[in-house]
């Protein structure tokens, strides 16, 4: 049996997502009490999980569809309906920004100045109040109130798996880095396998493991064959050892090498040689990710051809893995 690997085109969305004004949306909570203090990050790991993120609204033409978005369900159709939206305080400048790290440049109808909005010295966030009136509103995020939750996919494409009896296992032709067989003169991958044509000065070497340990454990398996779980230096790396992955039926998710500093844990780097992962280096993690408090460690979504990372914690969660060493 093998592993056939396909793209749903963009407008194809997820068996519970609904293809709504060309996004993907999910109702993830509709009329629930919470506080965004104590659920926000929740909701934020479970759209990622898709490779989603909550509504961003950049125009009034979005804010009018995400209006219509919320209308067609009719759970709350005609409601005053509390729209979460995916913004976050910028520590540096004290006001809002969009999840992705942009600018709003489109503050939506409201009664309030955003530039007094200081977010550092106030608990207090913006919500969508999509019907009766039309506006934006502040909000304190240990409020309790009813409001709701979409997740929002931009542009989908995933993984599936499909059985096939005649055709061997296929793997994508247009990887930027390919895997070669070993041969005996390739004596230092011993039973792992060489990754050539990587941008690396020294070859890598690497092993998939699809039995799943906790990521501490993982990468003391790694460690015992002198490697560690696996760093990502580039997109075109990310997308290979993506493929591995899928090609290997890892679909839901395998730890990567990428853990918070001890030291400093507003900083992240790889296991290996602890390389910083800033703003000089190669890094995927997925909106707001890492989030401060949800883990420690992190993983790969392999669901999706994004290939997109989360933190996660270190001896809860337990997935396959890649080892690499050089």
């Amino acid at each position: 049996i093998s592993v056939i690997i396909g793209a749903i085109s963009a407008l194809s969305c997820p068996s519970n997502y609904k293809s709504l004004y060309g996004r993907c949306i999910r109702a993830l909570y509709l009329e629930q009490q919470f506080s965004l203090a104590a659920d926000l990050p929740r909701a934020r790991e479970e759209c990622a999980k898709d490779g989603g993120h909550l509504p961003i609204i950049r125009s009034y033409e979005d804010d009018e569809n995400f209006r219509s978005i919320a209308n067609t369900f009719p759970e709350i159709s005609g409601h005053v309906i509390w729209l979460v939206m995916d913004l976050v305080c910028n520590g540096g400048t004290r006001r809002f920004k969009w999840v992705d790290g942009t600018d709003l440049t489109y503050t939506g109808p409201n009664n309030f100045d955003f530039d007094d909005l200081d977010c550092v010295s106030k608990d207090l966030s913006v919500i969508d109040q999509t019907n009766y009136p039309k506006k934006w509103r502040q909000v304190w995020t240990t409020d309790n109130s009813t409001k709701s939750v979409f997740c929002v996919i931009d542009d989908y494409a995933v993984v599936t798996v499909k059985p096939s009896i005649a055709s061997p296992t296929l793997i994508p032709t247009t990887t930027a880095a390919t895997v070669t067989t070993k041969n005996p003169s390739e004596e230092k991958c011993g039973d792992y396998t060489l990754m050539d044509n990587t941008a690396d000065n020294f070859k890598p070497c690497f092993k998939v493991f699809t039995n799943s340990l906790h990521w501490e454990l993982a990468q003391q398996k790694c460690a015992a064959d002198f490697g560690s779980l696996v760093t990502i230096n580039s997109a075109e790396e990310n997308k290979f050892f993506w493929r591995t992955a899928v090609s290997s039926n890892i679909l839901e998710g395998m730890h990567i090498g990428a853990h918070q500093l001890t030291e400093d844990p507003s900083k992240w780097a790889w296991i290996e040689g602890e390389v910083p992962i800033d703003d000089g280096n190669y890094a995927n993690f997925i909106g707001s990710f890492p989030i401060p408090g949800l883990g420690n460690c992190s993983a790969m979504m392999t669901d999706s051809t994004y290939a997109t990372w989360i933190n996660e914690d270190c001896d809860q969660t337990a997935l396959p893995f890649i080892c690499r060493r050089i």
